[in-house]
């Protein structure tokens, strides 16, 4: 027995096993009845039902275990969310006479059954059908059932928007007549019904009127503090804040005393009451001085300083919720705390680096800052890394990616700022994973992340090498990633020639990253997914295939920054079929590509490439002497030469994106070519030199040089 009430169901059964084969004759059959229930409490329906059939055969005159059987298994079902099966068992068990233990609780349980399987109307006619037979005299169940089973039909009617009939049950179930246990539920639930149905001053009048009636009830903070809620709900602010205020006080160290506190403090905050939220945070601290949530009001006080600019108090907030997490657990390994207590406190220490990254970037530029800015700016980004890196090692591990992003992000940072080569910023990621050594788990994420600071820098041949080791760690432990580590994963698949190979990592995001609504952050995720394989099937010459992605990625992201990369990839291929100028309906590629220019969602590299493609486009088109509208400039106007345009386009690359560096300096570069072959030497000479001095270190720097040479003497320049 002690097993069963513990539920440990094969342990019991081992037991009654053992009294049924060696204990007397007399204890012999119940010990096999018990057998049977270890099964049917576990939902085992067939080897109950099987040792049901042997049993009637064996004890004959043993009476009632079927329907026994019967109404255990249709509960397990129901808490199995088998639906049918119960109902199906649960009216077996009836109609054979089931034990009055648990006769009264049936009709409930099959109704149950009826509303979790949306069947709804179902439910109610069996309330009905029932409640009319015990009125009738053809079942009989306690009083004390019956008012149950009328308070069940009663929320059953309410759960199907059927409130006024609902409420009428609910009101006649409050009188006298009734016993006091179903009048306190009944009232109680009638003030649920009242706020459901936005009879909000009848609502929050029924929820004092509880609370005077029944002072010392279980539901008695519940109450007061839904007469709260539907304070607020009805605009009623100040009475809300009252009505938790005295709640707080009248409760002081109750669990509902502090969900009060909560309340009180969040709405001033809500409000931008700084001040107010501060105090009542305090009055808190004070009345509950050890409880975890606190946690949480320091994190909420932080948010406020944060979004206030006021970063010295926000880290002093953040520092003080993660020294009360280790004060509450000083030893976790011990008594570990709840999971999400754990993961609040850490993303303690993820907002302080976030602080910390946001003070770096306020300090300046670190190529261009004095010695002395240079080291504040190493010093606050030396912090955030060492935040990012306890709070990784203490969070769990659903939670670990994103934070893995930022410390990702911030290296990047480190490497585009001159500030650090991509080998020492892979550092902090390797000492992670030597702290991580007992969790292979978490060090597959570690090293995963770390192959997107190569990746990002440029070493795709390093990047992808990590990529694929860590990879495979991380689908033998089975660990999740960050959609973005993934989408660079696949698209260093791409760039090395494995197609079909990020076919299966692009699939995945998709699976495991589904966008539940308009304003879901995972929309990225999918539109990134989506895109990724439009791409693939374009680079293998699947156009067709390709185009479908593309279109479902213009249908459900039209925002995306994605849809303009496929935009640019369209662009491309009709241009390689000659296709420049098309319509609204039917674009070309100069169409294309002016309009990822234009956009307001593309990345300012999509931009440039698009001008780039544009231009050399544009040489095409002068070669080729082919015709487009892009060259006129209105009636009786001579048309634009495509290599002065093409020009334009490639010196506006320099002026609008010289933060691109390889591609300023490919734009140039093409541009002196042009002005060269033009004769136009002076023109070429001054273009290169501007390449020279702002992209000498560009892959395409030592041509530039070479080009420069071979340019004659400039035209002002008076031979020696």
């Amino acid at each position: 027995q002690a097993f069963l009430q513990s539920r440990q169901y094969d342990e019991a059964r081992i037991v009654f096993r053992q009294i049924a084969r060696y204990g007397p004759p007399d204890i012999t059959p119940s010990a096999e009845q018990q057998v049977i229930l270890t099964y049917a409490l576990q939902g085992r329906t067939s080897e109950a039902d099987r040792l049901v059939e042997k049993y009637q055969k064996t004890f004959p005159d043993q009476k009632g275990v079927a329907a026994l059987v019967d109404y255990l298994v249709g509960f397990a079902m129901l808490q199995n969310a088998q639906f049918s099966t119960a109902i199906q068992r649960l009216k077996s068990a009836q109609e054979k006479g089931v034990d009055p233990n648990y006769a009264d609780e049936i009709p409930r349980y099959i109704a149950t059954a009826y509303q979790k399987s949306g069947q709804g109307a179902e439910a109610l006619k069996y309330y009905e059908s029932f409640l009319a037979d015990v009125k009738a005299g053809k079942r009989k169940i306690s009083q004390e059932s019956l008012e149950q089973t009328q308070l069940a039909y009663a929320s059953a009617l309410i759960g199907e928007k059927k409130i006024t009939e609902g409420m009428a049950q609910l009101t006649q179930l409050t009188t006298a007549t009734h016993s006091p246990a179903i009048q306190e539920d009944a009232s109680l639930r009638l003030a649920y019904a009242l706020r459901a149905s936005k009879k909000l001053p009848e609502a929050a009048a029924a929820f004092a009127t509880f609370a005077s009636t029944y002072p010392k009830s279980a539901n008695l903070g519940s109450a007061l503090l839904a007469r709260g809620d539907t304070l607020l709900e009805d605009k009623k602010s100040e009475e809300a804040l009252a009505a938790w205020k005295a709640t707080a006080t009248q409760l002081s160290g109750s669990p509902a005393g502090l969900d009060a506190y909560e309340r009180i403090w969040r709405t001033y905050a809500k409000e931008k009451k700084k001040d107010l939220m501060l105090a009542n945070q305090e009055e808190q601290f004070r009345a509950y001085p050890k409880d975890p949530r606190n946690i949480a009001a320091y994190i909420a006080r932080g948010t406020v300083f944060t979004e206030e600019r006021d970063e010295s108090q926000a880290l002093q907030a953040y520092r003080r919720a993660f020294e009360l997490f280790r004060e509450l657990y000083p030893d976790p390994k011990a008594s570990p705390p709840p999971i999400a207590i754990s993961d609040l406190a850490y993303s303690a220490l993820e907002k302080s680096a976030d602080l910390e990254l946001t003070t770096a970037k306020a300090i300046g530029n670190y190529a261009s800052l004095p010695e002395d800015g240079k080291k504040r700016w190493k010093e606050s980004i030396q912090r955030s890394i060492d935040f990012l890196r306890q709070s990784i090692l203490g969070l769990s591990s659903s939670r670990v990616s994103p934070v893995l992003s930022k410390l990702v992000t911030l290296s990047l940072l480190r490497f585009q700022s001159g500030e650090a080569p991509v080998e020492d910023c892979l550092q902090p990621f390797r000492d992670l994973a030597g702290q991580a050594s007992d969790q292979p788990a978490l060090v597959a994420q570690i090293l995963f992340a770390q192959a997107s600071v190569p990746f990002e820098a440029g070493q795709t041949i390093l990047a992808l090498r990590l990529y694929e080791e860590a990879y495979k760690q991380s689908l033998e432990n089975k660990v999740a990633l960050d959609w973005r580590d993934l989408q660079r994963f696949a698209n260093a698949l791409l760039t090395a020639g494995k197609g079909e190979e990020a076919r299966p990592v692009f699939e995945r995001i998709r699976k495991e990253f589904p966008a539940s609504g308009p304003k879901d952050p995972k929309q990225y995720a999918q539109a990134s997914a989506l895109f990724g394989l439009g791409q693939i099937d374009f680079q293998a010459g699947r156009k067709a295939e390709s185009e479908k992605y593309f279109s479902e990625l213009a249908t459900k992201y039209p925002w995306s920054d994605k849809l303009q990369e496929a935009n640019f990839l369209r662009a491309q291929a009709l241009a390689e079929t000659g296709k420049y100028d098309g319509t609204k309906s039917d674009p070309g590629a100069f169409d294309l590509w002016i309009g990822v220019i234009e956009s307001g969602t593309a990345s300012n590299e999509m931009k440039a490439r698009s001008m780039l493609a544009f231009g050399q486009s544009l040489e095409t088109v002068a070669s080729k002497n082919i015709s487009t509208r892009q060259l006129e400039q209105g009636v009786g106007k001579a048309k634009l030469d495509p290599l002065d345009l093409a020009v334009t386009y490639y010196q506006k690359i320099d002026l609008y994106y010289d933060s691109l560096p390889e591609l300023s300096a490919q734009g140039l570069l093409r541009a002196a070519k042009i002005r060269r072959g033009q004769q136009k030497n002076d023109e070429a000479r001054k273009i290169v030199t501007t390449l020279l001095s702002k992209y000498g270190n560009s892959s395409v720097g030592s041509e530039a040089a070479e080009l420069l040479k071979s340019l004659p003497a400039s035209s002002g320049t008076t031979p020696q």
